[in-house]
């Protein structure tokens, strides 16, 4: 498990992502803790909430599949505590 202040990248997070369903632990923009259990694998992700492309990419944010609420959510790269 990374904690915090090892230095994440947005690279490094949706990598991790993209392989099963991973709980993350980050701060909300107002100053909160959140933890969810997501995901970035089109293998996990339902068809009807599969990604087509359209949104903007953002170097300091990351889109995740709520797996729980079957949302998609996003949370700041700089503002994750852990990620397991």
């Amino acid at each position: 498990m990374n904690k915090i202040g090892e230095g994440f990248t947005k690279e490094y997070l949706v990598e991790t992502l993209k392989n099963g369903v991973h709980e993350v632990c980050f701060y909300k923009v107002d100053g909160t803790i959140r933890t969810l259990n997501c995901t970035r694998s089109t293998d996990i992700i339902p068809e009807e909430f599969t990604p087509c492309g359209r949104g903007i990419e953002r170097t300091t944010v990351v889109p995740v599949f709520d797996i729980d609420d079957k949302v998609w959510k996003s949370f700041v790269v700089e503002n994750t505590i852990y990620i397991n």
